[in-house]
């Protein structure tokens, strides 16, 4: 069974963000039928961003399934202004958009992503260049917009997932999306690491150990850059004069910060 890590969340009013998919099915079944968990209000919430041509077939399925758990299902129906433009980005942005339009303040936004979606998304950051905190990536307790961002499923690897919805004969979508390996995470996903895990066994677990420390190591550095970011702001934005004194590291971290802000 796949163990959930923190083994509650932060909050008793907890929304699944419910695709049809399998990693989010295995994630709405454990936390509905949890006895640790039956203080909590359980709800989904399923964004149709209507890209494919089953996205109206994929909400009827998350209805369907729904009404069988007796799980109240949120619809919420969003639109890509540019489609042939960084599809992944902007879907993502427009999900964030979504869920702050109509999560009550507080409220735990629960997602299912796991141990191989943290090592897919630490290699798509070395190919773009990205430092300790974007390597870190997902975390498993966060804070977004006014309410809680929790992944309780980021120890578990897919086939774990796999196993228990096999055991459980639970139903899901296969998104036919997955196996075009022209978008860059299912590139690694399907090429990269297979031939990795062939030549490195337990790859995908060594790729979350590292995200794991290095998101330690960028916890660790943030009280420092916000104390020199303090330093370096006035009521203008930045003091050019403070910036520039500092090391050239600590420059850029005191700039992403300020953006961040």
């Amino acid at each position: 069974m796949p163990t959930l890590s923190p083994d509650v969340p932060p909050s008793t009013d907890v929304w699944v963000g419910y695709s049809g998919g399998l990693d989010s099915t295995v994630l709405l079944h454990r936390l509905k039928y949890d006895p640790a968990l039956a203080c909590c209000t359980v709800q989904a919430i399923h964004i149709h961003h209507g890209l494919q041509a089953d996205a109206d077939a994929w909400s009827r399925h998350c209805q369907m399934l729904c009404e069988r758990w007796q799980i109240p299902l949120q619809m919420l129906r969003i639109s890509i202004a540019e489609p042939t433009r960084n599809l992944e980005q902007q879907a993502r942005d427009a999900r964030y958009a979504a869920f702050a339009e109509v999560l009550p303040e507080g409220a735990t936004l629960t997602l299912a992503h796991h141990a191989d979606d943290v090592a897919e998304t630490l290699l798509l950051r070395l190919m773009r260049g990205a430092g300790s905190a974007g390597l870190a990536n997902m975390q498993a307790l966060s804070q977004r917009d006014g309410y809680w961002i929790w992944r309780p499923l980021l120890a578990s690897p897919r086939s774990e997932l796999l196993a228990y919805a096999e055991q459980h004969e639970l139903t899901w979508i296969e998104d036919s999306s997955n196996a075009d390996s022209t978008y860059d995470r299912n590139f690694i996903r399907n090429e990269i690491l297979p031939r990795l895990e062939a030549r490195f066994p337990n790859v995908r677990s060594r790729l979350r150990h590292s995200a794991e420390l290095l998101n330690g190591d960028a916890a660790l550095l943030q009280p420092v850059i916000a104390g020199q970011f303090g330093k370096c702001r006035t009521a203008l934005g930045l003091c050019l004069k403070t910036l520039t004194a500092l090391p050239i590291a600590m420059q850029a971290h005191v700039l992403r910060h300020w953006l961040a802000e």
